[in-house]
């Protein structure tokens, strides 16, 4: 099925140089107007008032073909053909844009391969954003998240980063630029359906003109997979989080007529299971008595897998219906169920997230649940039409026997990875301190215990562009709730407070998470210039509240009193809680709303809110003493740098060698040729701006690339960062590999891209490749490249302790002494808001990697996290794990690249932590890790029992995808992943005879001599181990049949020279036993291991062999 817009194209052939036809512009406000340029003296020969004879294409062949289609929107045929029945441009092509007539100037060109049209044209037929270049060289068309560069007259073009050929370039046809209309159509998504004998173009059509039967599926036939999400899934109806995958199609119309295009995916997590449905229908009612009979979706749920003759009690019938804010469950289990409908571009969306707790049940990996869908389409109001369904029939609401197959998959979907564990389910927590001031309630939020830095930013409904960010205090009278709203458009004229700006407070105050509000339970508003308080059912009682006008917007205060909510406050208490923005940017209704944890549901729910802990601690203002450490290392000589410019070209050592498409700019009196990017008061037009030597090298086209043959022991890459900046791959040596972002809000040149690990001095190669993927905010793919700077031999030994109450604090953090154990004059406490931070100033003695130590004590019963930035750049989160009590201490390493001299430190509680640890001080020194390696001729048989007392792992013992590894134990040696495109197949005899007893999946196995091999130069295996600051032992046994085999092994802090060796057996099969010891210089690191083949003797059958490997 195609999409519900429908654009119908009409186009004239030009027959000769020099004519001119009629074109359709817009007048701005939506409506199309018509222009006539043709040269009438062309008609001459014409009769004018016989155009279906005499026209170039026949005028009822066109009405007969419109007839013939289905279309989704049924006025759509009948309204296409009485406009051609009256229309007078049968030698042209005639354009529908919605089933309006519409025409274009000037007229578009068929080139047999493509049409063109106007930049105008592409702007009106695909609704996309053209930008074109002073000197109408370079066109840039926005459309579907596709960005697509064309040059005039170039047959290449640049599709989100990537080259794309095409067959008919962007021209000037009579001083007229023209572009290619069907192959920008396509490059973003859009269908295009050229019928070039009636010259009629569709485009995004919703038509089947050759429909083809769908077969009725068997019961359980259809299995659908959800697959695991981390982070939020906004419940509002839209189903746009890039996780959502939907696959599934309703098209079984299992009674009366559903003309409907229907899909449904499914997500989850260790809390709810998510359901997303798009419907496209372009006639929608909400009018009848029962659900079912208006639009409306069915969702079936068989949660034992029983398939059963009827309901047991935890299957569920679900209804939810277009323009309906209510639920429907047969037997009116909706207990914690989370659902919206919103209106979605030619149709509606439903999302329910369903909680777990409703049917009593623990989701786990694998787990597979009956499930089906279902859409009921009423076109004309009244009853429905019809129903269509996924993989049941017209009995699910019956019983669960034709459910198709719901599986829980262990994967982890786009748009998320696997989250760290968290120690409560609900969405967020904020921890709230005794306040250590007097609290004036006036809006100004003056007291110094006062930490206003919570971001609310997840929006549940419509749009919200301000910065809002809200902190809570509490004493043995009040909880207190304080919030800032940077809003540079700010409103209070409606009849309703919650569509002006303002902001809302949610307590759940017995912390029950249901699906209605308790007697306890409260929703307060607070507006912008409002002097009274809001509260749903007039519970005001005793609430202290203010506003307060602030620079770039407006702060509010309330004071609460725990009586107002029938609770006595202690320490340790939790209760239900949330805060949300509500945004009116002009008057009138609101734009959007955002929440800091729930959903727009919140206002009826309290099932979504996050926690409110109180904590024994006490409030107070940051301490920022001068950071001064404990101990200075003493400075060592700076290496020697050596700088390259990106215009040394060339492929010996320190030159530029650059591959694919590089454009290069530079400034008058240079002699190079260079191309430019024309674009006036944008990003481009400033490109050279600052660049070092006067010129940059640049690209926008994926897999384009450079690399450098340098000697050193570090390589920094400069270049820009800035908003249409993307992604690029870095690899050292083709081992150490690590992707950069150079995206930034702020435009900045000649500015630090990349900095190298400290390696072994000596030889080295970087390769920088686009990768074709950018930041979510980025607009564009741009990787520049200003110069490199090499630094040559030079290791830094020194070590230094720096204790954390002599550190800069801020956010909240402060210096306490009230558990024992800790370093110097004590330790620093106070992370228990978002924005607390302890902040060192160390001091390095050359450019490289060292190990930070960093002694923290964490006793609130579960792991904890928080973040390490580096010089203001956010490295990475840090795990610390839970210890006995708040006496203890452990340390936790992470190895942390540093310039030369001073630099910062900093570990905060930044957004996505959980925090509330303490921290007492880091132990900076310099990387050290080690990585050795020897060959041998492998022994004749190899015990994996024996050898292996870590893990141990082989290959090939049934067929090329078997892989044994050592049972009872957490797995070390990863299966290999294929390197290249070769083929890997099960190699049968190994002169190396391979022996076990405690493996799986197979057991044991005595004197096997099979293997995998793999052909092909550049192809081989992949393996990765586990390093830390324990050293490990590899044996690994790999071979070659007449070929050589190279073997290439690293480990990811780069603290230590990689190893390489080789494996050459020009006349036969040779077997190689490698050991590798290994060490990192920090836990949590891992060592790869790359073999592939290098040369082969045979060119046909020379292949390199992987058999087994052991660790200890």
């Amino acid at each position: 099925m195609k999409k519900l817009l429908c654009i119908i194209i009409s186009l004239a052939i030009i027959i000769s140089a020099g004519s001119s036809v009629a074109f359709a512009g817009s007048n701005g406000n939506g409506a199309y107007m018509a222009y006539n340029d043709r040269d009438d003296d062309k008609d001459d020969d014409k009769d004018k008032d016989d155009k279906e004879s005499k026209g170039k294409y026949d005028r009822n062949a066109r009405m007969k073909f419109i007839m013939q289609m289905n279309f989704k929107n049924p006025g759509f045929k009948q309204g296409i053909a009485n406009q051609i029945a009256e229309c007078d441009l049968d030698d042209e092509i005639i354009i529908f844009v919605k089933g309006k007539l519409i025409r274009v100037n000037p007229a578009p060109v068929d080139k047999s391969k493509d049409v063109l049209v106007s930049p105008d044209d592409v702007k009106k037929l695909l609704d996309a954003k053209v930008k074109v270049s002073s000197d109408k060289k370079v066109i840039k068309i926005e459309k579907n998240k596709t960005s697509i560069v064309l040059i005039r007259d170039n047959k290449t073009a640049a599709v989100n980063g990537r080259e794309v050929k095409m067959d008919v370039a962007a021209q000037k046809v009579n001083n007229k630029l023209l572009l290619p209309l069907k192959f920008i159509a396509e490059q973003c998504k859009i269908d295009f359906e050229w019928y070039k004998d009636i010259g009629i173009i569709l485009i995004d059509c919703d038509t089947d003109s050759e429909p083809t039967p769908t077969p009725t599926p068997k019961p359980s036939s259809s299995v659908l997979t959800a697959k695991k999400v981390s982070g939020n899934i906004a419940i509002d109806g839209n189903v746009n989080e890039a996780s959502w995958n939907l696959s599934a199609s309703s098209s079984k119309v299992v009674s009366g007529k559903n003309n409907n295009f229907t899909l449904s995916g499914a997500l989850w997590d260790n809390n709810y299971l998510y359901i997303g449905v798009i419907v496209y229908d372009g006639n929608l009612y909400n009018d009848s008595g029962s659900i079912w009979q208006d639009d409306s979706i069915e969702l079936y749920f068989d949660f034992n897998h029983n398939h059963g003759k009827s309901y047991d009690k935890i299957d569920r019938q679900f209804i939810k219906g277009y323009n309906d804010g209510g639920l429907y469950e047969k037997e009116n289990r909706v207990k914690g169920v989370l659902h919206a409908s919103s209106p979605v571009a030619g149709g509606y969306g439903i999302e329910l997230a369903i909680p777990w707790s409703n049917m009593d049940i623990r989701p786990v990996d694998g787990m597979t649940i009956g499930f089906d869908v279902a859409n009921n389409d009423d076109d004309n109001g009244g009853n429905r039409e019809g129903q269509a369904m996924w993989a049941g029939n017209e009995n699910d609401h019956k019983n669960t026997e034709a459910f198709g197959d719901l599986n829980l998959s262990p994967e982890y979907a786009p748009g998320g990875t696997q989250p760290t564990p968290s120690p409560t389910p609900n969405p967020g927590t904020t921890v709230t301190r005794k306040t250590g001031s007097v609290m004036n309630v006036d809006g100004i939020l003056r007291e110094a215990s006062w930490d206003v830095s919570t971001g609310i930013v997840k929006i549940t409904t419509g749009t919200n562009n301000n910065i809002t960010a809200f902190g809570t205090l509490w004493d043995n009278n009040y909880l207190y709730v304080g919030a800032k709203v940077y809003d540079g458009n700010v409103f209070n004229d409606s009849t309703d407070v919650w569509d002006d700006d303002g902001v809302e407070v949610y307590i759940d105050s017995n912390h029950n998470h249901t699906d209605s509000y308790d007697s306890n339970d409260r929703q307060f508003i607070k507006s912008y210039n409002d002097g009274s308080l809001f509260e749903k059912n007039s519970n005001t009682g005793g609430v202290l509240h203010a506003w307060t006008p602030i620079a770039g917007g407006y702060s509010v205060e309330l004071a609460i009193p725990w009586n107002n909510l029938g609770l006595t406050p202690y320490a340790g208490m939790s209760l239900g809680f949330d805060v949300g923005n509500n945004d009116d940017d002009n008057g009138n209704v609101r734009e959007g709303q955002s929440m800091w944890a729930g959903t727009v549901d919140n206002y009826r729910y309290t099932s979504a809110f996050g926690d409110l802990l109180l904590s024994p601690d006490t409030a107070g203002g940051a301490n920022v003493p001068t950071p001064a450490p404990t101990t200075t290392p003493a400075p060592t000589p700076a290496p020697a740098v050596t700088v390259i410019n990106d215009s040394v070209m060339g492929k010996g050592l320190n030159e530029f060698e650059y591959s694919g498409t590089w454009y290069y700019n530079v400034t008058s009196g240079l002699s190079k040729s260079f191309i430019y990017w024309p674009f006036q008061s944008d990003f481009y037009s400033n490109i050279i701006k600052d660049a070092y030597n006067n010129d940059i090298h640049w690209t926008m086209i994926k897999d384009s690339y450079f690399k450098m043959k340098f000697k050193g022991t570090n390589i920094k890459l400069y270049g820009i960062k800035g908003p249409m900046c993307g992604m690029a791959t870095v690899t050292i040596d083709n081992l150490i590999e690590t992707t950069i972002d150079c995206y930034d809000g702020q435009q900045t040149q000649n500015t630090v891209i990349y900095n190298s690990p400290v390696f072994a001095n000596g030889e080295h190669t970087i390769t920088v490749r686009l990768n074709g993927s950018k930041n979510n905010l980025s607009s564009d793919y741009l990787i520049a490249v200003d110069r490199t700077e090499i630094a040559a031999q030079g290791q830094g030994t020194s070590e230094a302790l720096y204790e954390a109450e002599d550190a800069l604090l801020t956010g909240g953090a402060s210096v306490a002494t009230n558990h024992k154990g800790y370093s110097g004059k004590g330790f620093v406490q106070g992370y228990w808001n978002p924005g607390a931070a302890t902040t060192f100033t160390v001091s390095a003695a050359t450019t490289g990697n060292y190990n930070a130590a960093l002694r923290y004590s964490n006793a609130s019963g579960v792991s904890r996290t928080i973040s390490v930035f580096v010089n203001g750049n956010k490295v990475r989160q840090l795990t610390l794990d839970n210890l006995k009590n708040w006496d203890t201490w452990a340390v936790k390493n992470e190895v942390l690249a540093l310039n030369q001299g001073n630099n910062t430190i900093a570990y905060k509680y930044d957004t996505g932590d959980s925090g509330n640890v303490n921290i007492d001080n880091i132990k900076v020194t310099a990387a050290a890790g080690t990585l050795s390696g020897s060959a041998k001729k492998s022994e004749s048989k190899i015990n994996l029992t024996e050898m292996g007392k870590i893990d141990w792992a082989h290959w090939g013992l049934i067929n090329e995808s078997s892989f044994n590894r050592k049972n009872s134990t957490v797995q070390q040696i990863s299966n290999f992943t294929k390197i290249g495109n070769g083929t890997v197949l099960r190699f049968p005899d190994s002169p190396v005879k391979f022996t076990w007893k405690d493996g799986t999946p197979d057991l044991s196995a005595f004197y096997t001599t099979s293997a995998v091999c793999v052909s092909g130069v550049g192809n081989g295996f992949q393996l990765t181990i586990p390093a830390g600051t324990a050293k490990k032992t590899l044996k690994l046994y790999v071979g070659a049949w007449k070929a050589k085999g190279k073997l290439e092994v690293a480990l990811s802090d780069g603290s230590s020279a990689a190893f390489t060796g080789y494996v050459d057996s020009p006349n036969g099969i040779g077997m190689q036993e490698f050991t590798i010891d290994f060490k990192a210089c920090s836990d949590n690191q891992t060592i790869t291991i790359k073999y592939v083949l290098e040369s082969a003797y045979d060119a046909s059958y020379g292949n390199i062999v992987l058999q087994g490997a052991a660790l200890r």
